[in-house]
């Protein structure tokens, strides 16, 4: 499932419109392989996901309805391409 622009990422109390800091709680142990650093909330196409540290995510695995490897590869490569 490719991402949606309407996901909403969660911090605490603080709702943002973009999910370009939800990648911050990850790390990319090889390509298509993330681990979450640090509880991380999203509000997707499907509802609410929660992601708790040292949960890991590879490309093709569908979690609570998104492919959350695939997506974080796409926002990884888009960062990267605008350093």
């Amino acid at each position: 499932m490719r991402p949606s622009r309407f996901w909403i990422l969660t911090t605490g109390k603080r709702t943002s419109r973009t999910v370009h800091n939800f990648i911050r709680h990850f790390v990319r142990l090889k390509p298509g392989v993330w681990e979450c650093e640090s509880f991380a909330e999203i509000i997707g196409p499907n509802g609410r996901i929660q992601v708790t540290p040292g949960s890991r995510f590879v490309r093709g695995t569908s979690f609570m309805g998104a492919d959350l490897a695939e997506w974080l590869e796409e926002e990884y490569e888009k960062e990267n391409r605008a350093s």
